[in-house]
């Protein structure tokens, strides 16, 4: 769902790279081959299991975990959009839709893995 709507919106609104993968890029074409395994870890393992960490697991689940009417679901999708540096609306509401389904994930199976299994999987692909 999250690839449809970035596919349909970037047609439709074509908006420019986000902040944060551009200064990955630039740091990427700059390391050594050392640099860039251990970038690539960063990116596609230690990133995201700390979002989920820190977006789903502890506001969702410590914070808010008694919260009514999907607060928690959208406070952590806010949240998460907010970490990743964004240049436009177009770029925060794509970080916002992914937090959401990643936030409905976690509500709906109540199990942390699998939304940092589905973030590990995003962020290898789009790596």
């Amino acid at each position: 769902m999250y690839f449809l709507f970035t596919i349909i919106s970037h047609n439709f609104f074509p908006v420019s790279v986000a902040t944060n993968q551009t200064q990955l890029l630039n740091s990427l074409y700059n390391s050594s081959i050392l640099g860039i395994q251990l970038e690539l870890l960063a990116i596609t393992l230690l990133g995201p299991v700390f979002e989920e960490l820190m977006c789903r697991g502890l506001l969702m689940n410590f914070y808010f975990k008694n919260s009514k009417f999907g607060f928690d679901v959208i406070l952590s999708a806010i949240v998460f959009s907010l970490l990743h540096q964004h240049q436009n609306l177009s770029v925060l509401l794509s970080y916002f839709i992914f937090g959401l389904l990643l936030g409905l994930l976690s509500r709906f199976t109540g199990k942390l893995q699998y939304t940092m299994l589905a973030h590990i999987l995003i962020n290898t692909i789009i790596a």
